[in-house]
């Protein structure tokens, strides 16, 4: 069986092709976005710098990657799932109740808002509808689907899932516009959803959309890290070097350079819609 799209480039298409793909997938799925998120809410937290912060995000989502590897990656995402819904739920309920309703936030919103075409170009909104279009070559796509019992189970998987996706899509830009609505000030954007909740949570619920924030944002990030190593050790480090050694190993390794890149670039690139915009759009 293929495990990964650069086998198949590689089956269909050469070596040289398959080296090609796995320098892009590994670019692409870098988790440097969802380390900086993880990062911002541990400077919160902690109040430590964010060096620190991008350090302590790299052990807590990788520690338990080394050990268990693909199966540990499964088993914390079935967890953080059920933590995510209930945490962006209560926000969601507690914003409703305390700035209104639909027709509240509508006419308390700025007009740029309102409109999603406003403020940018046509190229850049193009852009975007682009780097949304990857998730039809998405790697994690094609690892789950391979490690499906079958071809049904992968394919309704795929249907549930973007159920739940709508549901969940709807929580986060909804809450978002809460906390527009309610915290107009707000200068840093990546601080929207933990400033939210500091302001209309009560202390019990506050606790719970922390654990669900961070549940969201480790949930991608140590699936992203795990794709990443897996492109570096089972697709690029073997073929660049002839060293075909241990694929546990080369996995191990793969982590390690994965932490390293992604570390620099959430620390050099400090803003979580700048590192989206720019490996998206390779």
């Amino acid at each position: 069986a293929l495990t990964t799209i650069p086998e198949k480039i590689e089956k269909e298409y050469g070596k040289k092709a398959s080296i090609l793909a796995s320098l892009l997938v590994f670019l692409l799925v870098s988790p440097a976005p969802y380390l900086l998120m993880l990062a911002n809410i541990f400077t919160l937290i902690l109040n430590i710098k964010l060096i620190y912060a991008l350090l302590l995000s790299a052990i807590v989502s990788s520690i338990y990657l080394f050990k268990g590897g693909y199966k540990s990656d499964l088993y914390t995402d079935v967890f953080e799932f059920f933590i995510m819904f209930i945490g962006f739920g209560l926000l969601f309920c507690f914003a409703y109740l305390k700035a209104g309703d639909f027709t509240y936030l509508v006419n308390n919103l700025p007009a740029e808002h309102i409109n999603p075409f406003s403020k940018v170009s046509i190229g850049y909104i193009v852009v975007w509808f682009l780097i949304a279009l990857w998730t039809f070559a998405d790697p994690g796509f094609h690892q789950r689907c391979n490690a499906a019992k079958n071809g049904n189970v992968a394919k309704y998987g795929i249907l549930i899932s973007i159920l739940f996706w709508i549901l969940f899509d709807f929580l986060t830009n909804i809450s978002g516009l809460y906390s527009k609505v309610i915290l107009p000030e707000l200068n840093k954007p990546i601080m929207a959803f933990p400033l939210l909740a500091e302001k209309i949570l009560p202390s019990g619920f506050k606790g719970i959309f922390y654990a669900a924030l961070f549940a969201t944002v480790l949930s991608t990030l140590n699936s992203f890290l795990f794709l990443s190593a897996t492109t570096f050790g089972n697709d690029l480090f073997p073929k660049i070097t002839q060293k075909y050694n241990n694929i546990t190993i080369n996995t191990r390794l793969g982590l390690a350079v994965s932490l390293l890149i992604s570390i620099t670039l959430a620390y050099y690139i400090q803003s979580v819609i700048d590192l989206w915009y720019y490996i998206g759009s390779i």
